[in-house]
């Protein structure tokens, strides 16, 4: 089926597309520079590590609430069944023991900052 198509002759609206494809590309071409745009306004690496871990946090902290909140659900809802209650006390100290290896990592983060003279 591929082949057939690629046999076919292309439409008119296929052909303006590759009309416009191609003038974007030697426009592209022509330029010098790439300019990137500054999301995080940040002026230096530590700053930018900074931005990238807070925004990590902002992801990371409801998540884990959410697999708390679960994990709880589960060992209600086991009804004696001790392997889904387990199941559910697993998670919950796995999601527990997660936060506080992050919580960790963020203060060695800062400690390391402090030693090397980082901080502004």
């Amino acid at each position: 089926m591929v082949f057939l198509a690629l046999a076919q002759k292309p439409s008119s609206s296929t052909m303006k597309l590759n009309n416009k494809l191609k003038l974007w590309a030697t426009a592209s071409a022509s330029t010098q520079s790439i300019e990137f745009k500054n999301l995080l306004n940040t002026e230096n690496f530590v700053d930018l590590v900074k931005g990238i871990w807070n925004y990590l946090l902002m992801l990371v902290v409801p998540v884990a609430v959410i697999m708390i909140l679960y994990s709880g659900w589960k060992m209600m809802t086991a009804k004696g069944d001790p392997k889904k209650f387990g199941e559910g006390r697993q998670m919950l100290f796995a999601t527990i023991i997660g936060m506080i290896i992050i919580a960790l990592a963020d203060q060695a983060a800062n400690i390391v900052q402090i030693i090397l003279d980082f901080r502004n």
